[in-house]
């Protein structure tokens, strides 16, 4: 089916151009722009996937040190005890989403939620605060706080273009 396409819209072109009132054309324009998209939204799916899994596990296995270090943060240092839990639970839950097409939707705005609270977190950190302990994983720790704070940013960015994206190819067919 997807050659048959192919193949009318190139007949198409070569004997009259484009005309987008023949539905073969249409319908052409609509999978690759759909396909492209889909594409994109799996990378992005893919990346986050990797990033939430290996931090998940990461503080999960090492749920002393994590907890150790959550409890220095200057600001969430009282609520230690239920985010050495919850953060990890979160993380690992968007994934599950994130491999999940139907809840892929559910998983992006998550990585949104999370990349933007971390964010937020590390320019009250930056702007307010003269300890700043790093309860990272072991890949960020080694960064200061504004490459962190640009790398949440991009993920920011990216987890928003991923929402988007895929309100785009949902509707693409419409």
């Amino acid at each position: 089916m997807k050659t048959q396409l192919s193949i009318n819209f190139l007949r198409g072109i070569i004997i009259r151009g484009f005309n987008f009132r023949k539905l073969n054309d249409f319908e052409f324009f609509v999978f690759k722009r759909k396909r492209s998209y889909n594409l994109i939204i799996g990378l992005i799916s893919l990346l986050f996937f990797a990033l939430f899994l290996y931090a998940g596990l990461s503080a999960l296995f090492n749920s002393d040190q994590f907890r150790t270090q959550m409890s220095r943060l200057p600001v969430l240092g009282n609520y230690a005890g239920i985010l050495v839990w919850l953060i990890p639970a979160w993380e690992l839950l968007i994934c599950i989403a994130l491999i999940r097409p139907g809840k892929r939707r559910f998983g992006l705005y998550g990585c949104l939620a999370l990349m933007t609270s971390f964010s937020v977190y590390i320019m009250v950190v930056l702007n307010f605060s003269s300890v700043m302990p790093c309860s990272c994983s072991s890949i960020l720790s080694a960064w200061d706080w504004e490459e962190q704070l640009i790398f949440n940013v991009t993920g920011v960015i990216l987890a928003a273009a991923g929402v988007c994206l895929l309100s785009v190819s949902k509707y693409s067919h419409d």
